[in-house]
């Protein structure tokens, strides 16, 4: 099952020679970022929006994303098993 979100989110990653999330922030609850499943990047209006698939504490992924153009991250959407 797919939940569409679509919400703003607090974002910790750590920045090196690519970005890595660690952890978000969403509805007043911190999820720990135990692996990135996935990750995509692609230009929207000559900005880089960074696209990626994520697990946090449950057998879920999130796919989150980060907007370069203001620096804001979303979470998109839910993937329930």
């Amino acid at each position: 099952m797919i939940e569409e979100i679509g919400e703003p989110i607090d974002v910790s990653a750590v920045f090196t020679c690519r970005v890595k999330p660690v952890a978000f922030r969403w509805r007043r609850r911190r999820y720990v970022i135990s692996e990135v499943t996935g990750r995509h990047s692609a230009l929207k209006g000559g900005y880089r929006r960074y696209s990626y698939a994520v697990r946090a504490d449950s057998e879920e992924i999130y796919e989150i994303t980060l907007d370069t153009r203001n620096m804001t991250w979303r979470l998109e959407r839910i993937h329930s098993v």
